[in-house]
């Protein structure tokens, strides 16, 4: 049984009616590195976004460490240090 730190289950997002996430899923075990890969306007940064709690998901379940992202119990947790700001 994998304990996963991040999961994303049937994430959708859209802007202005033009969907950038579709029904994401994946997951992250402990101890696992991953890197987001793909082209301009793949939904990378949005992904992140969501993950950070600083964007929400249209529907579809995002969770950290078994919480919201953005909660002040997954914000005492993690770090984060963006390319720009």
């Amino acid at each position: 049984m994998t304990n996963h730190i991040i999961s994303l289950d049937q994430v959708r997002k859209s802007f202005t009616n033009k969907a950038v996430l579709k029904g994401l899923n994946f997951s992250v075990g402990q101890g696992e590195l991953v890197a987001l890969l793909g082209a301009n306007g793949a939904g990378k940064t949005t992904t992140l976004n969501n993950l950070l709690g600083l964007e929400k998901a249209d529907s579809g379940h995002v969770s950290i460490l078994g919480h919201l992202p953005g909660t002040n119990t997954v914000k005492a947790q993690i770090g984060v240090t963006p390319q720009g700001t």
